[in-house]
């Protein structure tokens, strides 16, 4: 037997098995950490549902952080002016003009449809793939991140509360 298979291969072997969830030592696989899911100490029967593109939880998304990513990103057009017929100078206001709203830049298209991130028009603004000859927003600056977009498509696919 070379050194190989008597020290490489039982690491593998446990890291293995370590990695599954299946215990080395006959023990408890509980690490400790409250995953939330046990109904017995105060916790859900369900996991957290994340979106997976930046894993945001869904259920901890508020218009209020939405708000806060659209007022401080495309507020220079959307707070001062009516670009696009759409203006969001208070959360109430910018809430009021995109869910359920058609989009006046895209005949047939909804801004914000709730629980569908996919087929809301500003989310598709966002990303860059509207048609209708809209380009990515914000025009003429830097396109959110990843996280941003992530967080409000986790939003909309909760059902666009307000």
């Amino acid at each position: 037997m070379n050194k190989f298979s008597v020290f490489v291969l039982p690491m593998i072997a446990i890291a293995c098995s370590n990695a599954t969830g299946v215990p080395t030592d006959g023990g408890d696989t509980d690490s400790g950490q409250d995953s939330g899911q046990n109904p017995a100490d105060g916790g859900t029967d369900s996991p957290v549902v994340t979106d997976a593109a930046a894993d945001v939880p869904v259920a901890s998304v508020k218009f209020a952080d939405v708000y806060s990513i659209l007022s401080s990103k495309c507020g220079d057009c959307h707070t001062q002016s009516s670009e696009g017929k759409l203006r969001m100078n208070t959360e109430a206001a910018a809430y009021s003009a995109l869910v359920g709203v058609a989009a006046a830049e895209c005949s047939g298209q909804t801004r914000v449809v709730k629980g569908d991130a996919a087929g809301s028009f500003l989310v598709q603004t966002l990303n860059g793939t509207a048609g209708c000859k809209v380009p990515r927003m914000p025009k003429s600056r830097a396109p959110l991140s990843a996280t941003e977009i992530a967080t409000i498509e986790a939003w909309v696919n909760a059902g666009a509360e307000h």
